[in-house]
């Protein structure tokens, strides 16, 4: 069984190593392009997933006037194909709902394949455009792709 909460400080250290293995797997795809990213100053918050008391995904978003922000989402390479990112995004949903937004946006880079798990979850594109801030490991175009799922109030 999942169980979806906010972060707690004893997550940290975990969440911390998840970051490292799915950043590393998403650079064998593409790369910051080191001029164009600018340091994140933001406050994200942070749920966590877990199973049999290991942190095994994580999800980062903020809170804007009428949406929720999905800026990150992770599962352990272990626990794939679980339903984990689906039970995190449910978890999206219901948060955003209950503090009367109306969507949830999030971006992705083409390349890594991820629209199609957006789209069973109920995302549709809303934008397709050149990234700015990120390039292909052979130094080519990737493309940003914005999404989002709406609901009214």
């Amino acid at each position: 069984m999942i169980e979806v909460r906010n972060q707690a400080e004893a997550d940290r250290e975990a969440v911390q190593s998840l970051i490292a293995t799915v950043t590393e797997e998403l650079r064998s795809i593409y790369r910051p392009i080191k001029e164009k990213v600018g340091s994140q100053t933001e406050h994200l918050s942070r749920i966590v997933a877990i199973s049999n008391n290991t942190v095994v995904g994580f999800a980062e978003y903020q809170s804007n006037a009428d949406s929720l922000l999905v800026r990150g989402l992770a599962v352990s390479p272990d626990y794939r194909r679980q339903g984990i990112a689906s039970s995190k995004m449910q978890h999206l949903l219901v948060e955003a709902k209950n503090v009367a937004k109306t969507e949830v946006l999030l971006s992705t880079i083409k390349e890594t394949g991820n629209i199609n798990i957006f789209s069973r979850m109920g995302f549709t594109v809303t934008s397709e455009v050149v990234s700015a801030a990120f390039e292909s490991i052979h130094g080519d175009h990737v493309t940003l792709v914005n999404m989002r799922k709406k609901w009214h109030k």
